[in-house]
Protein backbone atom coordinates (compact mmCIF):
# COMPACT_ATOMS: atom_id res chain seq x y z
CA UNK A 1 0.00 0.00 0.00
CA UNK A 2 1.17 3.27 -0.78
CA UNK A 3 0.62 6.54 1.20
CA UNK A 4 2.22 8.79 -0.79
CA UNK A 5 3.44 8.83 -4.18
CA UNK A 6 6.00 11.68 -5.01
CA UNK A 7 8.13 12.19 -8.27
CA UNK A 8 9.46 15.15 -6.32
CA UNK A 9 12.01 13.95 -3.86
CA UNK A 10 13.14 10.91 -6.56
CA UNK A 11 13.91 13.66 -8.73
CA UNK A 12 15.51 15.14 -6.22
CA UNK A 13 17.38 12.43 -4.54
CA UNK A 14 18.55 11.59 -7.96
CA UNK A 15 19.74 15.38 -8.96
CA UNK A 16 22.17 15.07 -5.16
CA UNK A 17 23.24 11.64 -5.92
CA UNK A 18 24.50 13.10 -9.68
CA UNK A 19 25.80 16.09 -7.76
CA UNK A 20 27.95 13.84 -5.35
CA UNK A 21 29.32 11.85 -8.79
CA UNK A 22 30.53 15.07 -10.00
CA UNK A 23 32.06 16.30 -6.65
CA UNK A 24 33.89 13.03 -6.26
CA UNK A 25 35.57 12.90 -9.89
CA UNK A 26 36.53 16.90 -9.19
CA UNK A 27 38.27 15.51 -6.03
CA UNK A 28 39.93 12.55 -8.13
CA UNK A 29 40.96 15.48 -10.46
CA UNK A 30 42.01 18.07 -7.80
CA UNK A 31 44.58 14.75 -6.32
CA UNK A 32 45.58 14.02 -9.68
CA UNK A 33 46.83 17.58 -10.62
CA UNK A 34 48.35 17.65 -6.48
CA UNK A 35 50.55 14.68 -7.19
CA UNK A 36 51.57 15.85 -10.74
CA UNK A 37 52.47 19.45 -9.22
CA UNK A 38 53.99 17.67 -6.46
CA UNK A 39 55.89 15.23 -9.01
CA UNK A 40 57.10 18.30 -10.89
CA UNK A 41 58.51 20.32 -7.56
CA UNK A 42 60.64 17.38 -6.76
CA UNK A 43 61.72 17.28 -9.78
CA UNK A 44 62.31 21.18 -9.93
CA UNK A 45 63.97 20.71 -6.58
CA UNK A 46 66.12 17.98 -8.00
CA UNK A 47 67.73 20.03 -10.95
CA UNK A 48 68.71 22.51 -8.82
CA UNK A 49 70.57 20.06 -6.34
CA UNK A 50 72.29 18.86 -9.28
CA UNK A 51 72.52 22.12 -11.10
CA UNK A 52 71.80 20.64 -13.98
CA UNK A 53 70.28 24.05 -15.80
CA UNK A 54 67.14 25.84 -16.31
CA UNK A 55 64.09 23.79 -17.23
CA UNK A 56 61.84 25.41 -20.01
CA UNK A 57 61.30 29.24 -18.89
CA UNK A 58 62.65 28.42 -15.17
CA UNK A 59 66.00 29.51 -13.69
CA UNK A 60 67.67 29.53 -10.61
CA UNK A 61 69.67 32.42 -8.63
CA UNK A 62 73.50 31.54 -9.12
CA UNK A 63 73.89 31.59 -5.46
CA UNK A 64 70.95 28.64 -4.90
CA UNK A 65 72.78 26.95 -7.86
CA UNK A 66 76.63 27.53 -6.34
CA UNK A 67 74.80 26.27 -2.67
CA UNK A 68 73.06 23.21 -3.70
CA UNK A 69 76.02 22.17 -6.23
CA UNK A 70 78.34 21.96 -2.95
CA UNK A 71 76.49 19.36 -1.66
CA UNK A 72 75.09 16.68 -4.11
CA UNK A 73 73.78 14.89 -1.67
CA UNK A 74 71.02 17.58 -1.20
CA UNK A 75 69.65 15.43 -4.51
CA UNK A 76 69.18 12.45 -3.36
CA UNK A 77 66.13 13.10 -0.50
CA UNK A 78 63.84 14.67 -3.49
CA UNK A 79 64.42 11.49 -5.74
CA UNK A 80 64.03 9.14 -3.14
CA UNK A 81 60.48 10.71 -2.55
CA UNK A 82 59.88 10.41 -6.14
CA UNK A 83 61.14 6.67 -6.58
CA UNK A 84 58.64 5.98 -2.96
CA UNK A 85 55.90 7.89 -5.08
CA UNK A 86 56.15 6.14 -8.56
CA UNK A 87 56.75 2.80 -6.79
CA UNK A 88 53.99 3.61 -4.58
CA UNK A 89 51.78 4.30 -7.90
CA UNK A 90 52.85 1.48 -9.45
CA UNK A 91 51.58 -1.13 -6.32
CA UNK A 92 48.49 0.82 -6.34
CA UNK A 93 47.68 0.68 -10.37
CA UNK A 94 46.02 -3.03 -10.16
CA UNK A 95 43.78 -2.41 -7.19
CA UNK A 96 42.59 0.78 -9.09
CA UNK A 97 41.91 -1.35 -12.42
CA UNK A 98 44.31 0.35 -14.27
CA UNK A 99 43.24 4.16 -13.58
CA UNK A 100 45.32 7.06 -14.57
CA UNK A 101 48.22 4.73 -15.95
CA UNK A 102 49.54 7.92 -18.09
CA UNK A 103 50.60 9.33 -14.55
CA UNK A 104 52.21 5.93 -13.65
CA UNK A 105 54.08 5.83 -16.42
CA UNK A 106 54.83 9.68 -16.17
CA UNK A 107 56.22 9.80 -12.74
CA UNK A 108 58.16 6.16 -13.31
CA UNK A 109 59.50 7.80 -16.28
CA UNK A 110 61.10 10.97 -14.45
CA UNK A 111 62.20 8.62 -11.70
CA UNK A 112 63.94 6.82 -14.09
CA UNK A 113 65.43 9.86 -15.59
CA UNK A 114 66.47 11.64 -12.71
CA UNK A 115 68.08 8.50 -11.44
CA UNK A 116 70.09 8.29 -14.26
CA UNK A 117 71.21 12.19 -13.72
CA UNK A 118 72.13 10.88 -10.31
CA UNK A 119 74.30 8.10 -11.30
CA UNK A 120 76.13 10.26 -13.71
CA UNK A 121 76.61 13.10 -11.58
CA UNK A 122 77.90 10.94 -8.74
CA UNK A 123 80.20 8.16 -11.04
CA UNK A 124 81.40 11.35 -12.66
CA UNK A 125 82.36 12.89 -9.43
CA UNK A 126 84.04 9.73 -8.11
CA UNK A 127 85.86 9.42 -11.12
CA UNK A 128 87.66 12.60 -10.36
CA UNK A 129 88.33 11.47 -6.85
CA UNK A 130 90.23 8.04 -8.41
CA UNK A 131 92.21 10.01 -10.54
CA UNK A 132 93.07 12.62 -7.61
CA UNK A 133 94.17 9.52 -5.67
CA UNK A 134 96.12 8.00 -9.43
CA UNK A 135 93.96 5.15 -9.35
CA UNK A 136 95.19 2.63 -10.45
CA UNK A 137 98.60 3.05 -10.36
CA UNK A 138 101.58 2.13 -8.16
CA UNK A 139 101.97 5.65 -6.32
CA UNK A 140 98.34 5.91 -4.71
CA UNK A 141 97.81 9.58 -3.10
CA UNK A 142 96.08 8.36 -0.05
CA UNK A 143 95.61 11.73 1.55
CA UNK A 144 93.19 11.99 4.32
CA UNK A 145 91.29 14.18 2.36
CA UNK A 146 90.65 12.68 -0.68
CA UNK A 147 90.35 9.55 1.35
CA UNK A 148 87.51 11.17 2.91
CA UNK A 149 86.19 12.39 -0.74
CA UNK A 150 86.42 8.76 -1.83
CA UNK A 151 84.51 7.65 1.27
CA UNK A 152 81.61 10.15 0.34
CA UNK A 153 81.25 9.21 -3.55
CA UNK A 154 81.01 5.46 -2.41
CA UNK A 155 78.26 6.60 0.12
CA UNK A 156 76.90 8.52 -2.76
CA UNK A 157 76.72 5.78 -5.41
CA UNK A 158 75.28 3.08 -3.05
CA UNK A 159 72.29 5.41 -1.96
CA UNK A 160 71.56 5.12 -5.50
CA UNK A 161 71.23 1.79 -5.77
CA UNK A 162 69.19 1.56 -2.61
CA UNK A 163 65.20 0.06 -3.22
Amino acid sequence: MTVTKSDINDEAAKKFEISLEKLHKLDIAKGYMELSYHVDSLRFVFFIALNLGSLGSLSYSKEALRMMNSSPCLALPPYTRLRNIAFALKETQPAAEGAASHLVNYVGKIACILRGELVKKFTDSFQRVLEKIKWPGRELNIAVDLTNEWTDGVELLLKVQEP
